[in-house]
């Protein structure tokens, strides 16, 4: 039961941070341009906001506790498109905002700065 609960909210945090973000740009009029992202290998990113020519992975996490591994989509997706992503940011439950590499660590709180990078 408590894995179930650990799925169900981890589902429910990613859809409610992908709402903030369609909401902010609905908000000022804007397309929200966010897609999701899956190859043949299963590697996937949570959210891809195309801006410009660039695109920016998104991964959003409900843990309070950063780990290393919530980069690997996102480094996965930097080296598949490179010069197209030069930024990405892992949005999480977490209070501890930093900057790993090319990848900002926001908390909820601050999702929307992703669409302003």
């Amino acid at each position: 039961m408590v894995s179930n609960t650990r799925t169900l909210r981890g589902h429910l945090f990613e859809n409610a941070v992908i709402l903030e973000l369609r909401k902010h740009r609905l908000n000022k009029g804007l397309d929200p341009n966010l897609f999701y992202y899956r190859d043949a290998q299963k590697n996937e990113v949570d959210v891809i906001y195309k801006c410009g020519h660039q695109l920016i992975p998104i991964e959003i996490k409900s843990s309070m506790t950063y780990h290393n591994d919530f980069l690997k989509g996102l480094q996965d997706f930097h080296a598949l498109v490179k010069e197209r992503a030069p930024h990405s940011f892992l949005i999480y439950a977490g209070n501890l905002e930093q900057k790993m590499h090319e990848t900002q660590i926001l908390n909820f709180h601050h999702s929307h700065l992703a669409l302003n990078p």
